[in-house]
């Protein structure tokens, strides 16, 4: 593939909702599912979810920097063979209320975007919330790019980083 084809072929993939410089609320909706390889892709922008779901074969959720997503009882889903809850490239998440992120390999990838992307290092918050890894990780931080790069991560309230293998410990303890 010539370079030009290749990065044509990154916009014919299937995203849901693409969301760039925007704000948006969603409350209770389906987003994504069995045929889309992204649920929601964010850039610059800023979300806030509420009781919703979101899925997708490659990712649920990608954020791009710039970006901030907030989840609330919500659940968002990597579906596919390589499947990740939500890939970050810098950007902000904050998850409570019993939210879940999962993914059939991982549930949160983290890449630190370069620092020309944009400002701002990623941050995820978890405030009784869970992340699944089934084959992998339930969080995964990548090398940064600079000296100054760093990743956030909070968890408060009961949240868990769990993989399958201690989900299925967790449900015969109970």
């Amino acid at each position: 593939l010539s370079s030009s084809s290749a990065a044509s072929d990154v916009y014919k993939r299937q995203v849901a909702v693409s969301l760039l410089s925007g704000v948006a609320s969603f409350k209770g909706g389906n987003i994504g599912g069995a045929n889309t390889e992204f649920g929601m892709r964010l850039g610059a922008s800023s979300v806030a979810m509420t009781g919703s779901v979101v899925k997708g074969t490659e990712a649920g959720i990608d954020i791009y920097p710039g970006s901030s997503l907030t989840l609330s009882g919500s659940q968002v889903s990597g579906t596919g063979a390589n499947g990740i809850g939500i890939h970050m490239y810098n950007g902000d998440l904050k998850a409570n209320s019993g939210t879940v992120i999962s993914g059939t390999v991982m549930g949160i990838s983290v890449t630190q975007a370069r620092p020309t992307a944009g400002p701002g290092n990623p941050s995820i918050e978890l405030d009784n919330s869970h992340v699944i890894g089934q084959t992998g990780a339930a969080i995964v931080v990548a090398r940064p790019f600079g000296t100054s790069d760093s990743t956030t991560i909070v968890l408060k309230n009961g949240s868990c980083l769990l993989y399958t293998s201690d989900a299925a410990d967790e449900e015969d303890s109970v």
